[in-house]
């Protein structure tokens, strides 16, 4: 599991964690779990990570020509009717898809494009089923300044409630997929950067648990 590759690393805290929208949540997890075997994580980083009752539209993702059409369109600027990639077999829907997109056609990148597309559906489907508990820590969540008609509208709003150390919302410019993308990523890096800074001099005003 992501826990034990983690201990595997690092096997004890203080630990940083961090994650861009499913993986967010399982940073979240992760951390509550960690904190369950009195372990300590100074940094809770989500990117535009949406919880409970500010989840995507998922009617809009339950099929693999409608994930293309969805990273095409929020990743690349392209809005390409799913009737269109409806139309073309399976293996042309993948080709056609790594030729806008600006990537090599080569059946090596079919294959991992398909594996893509199938983790972005059970992703999808853990993050709706998922049923967060509290959490002790702070969190510090980094929202995409352009929201879409895909993605919540307000994605941070679920985890307010549930941080009992606080929520900072930190607003970065792009959309959920290009603001971990350049020119948006660099803006991403420095907030994060000043995120961890910020919990490295708050962790040393406090003795670790069990001192």
């Amino acid at each position: 599991t992501c826990l034990q590759a983690i201990r595997t690393l690092q096997p004890q805290g203080p630990y940083q964690l961090a994650g861009s929208s499913f993986g967010g949540t399982l940073a979240y997890a992760i951390a509550q779990q960690l904190g369950t075997e009195g372990e300590s994580t100074w940094y809770l980083g989500m990117i535009d990570t949406p919880g409970t009752g500010h989840m995507p539209d998922a009617d809009k993702l339950t099929s693999k020509v409608e994930i293309m059409r969805y990273l095409l369109k929020i990743g690349e600027g392209i809005d390409l009717s799913t009737k269109k990639l409806h139309a073309l077999p399976p293996e042309e829907q993948l080709s056609h898809f790594l030729i806008l997109s600006g990537q090599e056609d080569t059946p090596l990148a079919r294959i991992s494009l398909d594996l893509t597309l199938d983790l972005f559906q059970t992703n999808l489907q853990a993050m709706f089923t998922y049923q967060p508990q509290a959490y002790t820590g702070k969190i510090h969540f980094y929202l995409a300044q352009e929201r879409d008609e895909f993605n919540a509208q307000t994605p941070a709003q679920a985890w307010i409630p549930l941080a009992h150390g606080g929520i900072e919302i930190h607003t970065v410019p792009g959309n959920h997929i290009t603001m971990n993308t350049p020119p948006h990523v660099a803006h991403l890096a420095k907030r994060i950067q000043s995120g961890l800074d910020q919990a490295s001099v708050t962790s040393m005003t406090f003795e670790p648990v069990g001192a």
